[in-house]
């Protein structure tokens, strides 16, 4: 088994690609919420790529309740 796992793991050439190279992953961010804003708003503006639903299970807050100023959302900024 050894012997397989060895053949296999020198099978990869080496990552020579610019693009691949630069390639950031995506990022939990924490926004701090204005007076008003809701998830959905939110959701459909570029402050995060993900849907509302999916912020909304992220927060465990209901994507139409009315966010309080200053309350703490996590948003998912996408890498490079």
């Amino acid at each position: 088994m050894a012997a397989l796992f060895n053949s296999t793991l020198r099978s990869f050439r080496e990552l020579t690609d610019p693009n691949l190279l630069n390639v950031q992953p995506d990022r939990i961010t924490i926004h701090r919420s204005q007076a008003g804003e809701t998830i959905g708003s939110l959701a459909g503006s570029a402050k995060s790529r993900i849907s509302a639903e999916e912020i909304s299970r992220l927060n465990r807050i209901a994507s139409d309740q009315a966010l309080a100023a200053g309350t703490l959302v996590k948003l998912l900024r996408s890498g490079r």
